[in-house]
């Protein structure tokens, strides 16, 4: 497997979404 900077890109735009959400709640 090659993610490269895509998947880290992912992993990291999931954590911020997953960080925003339990800001948000």
């Amino acid at each position: 497997k090659g993610g490269g900077v895509s998947g880290q890109a992912g992993a990291i735009r999931q954590g911020i979404t997953r960080a925003l959400i339990k800001y948000n709640h």
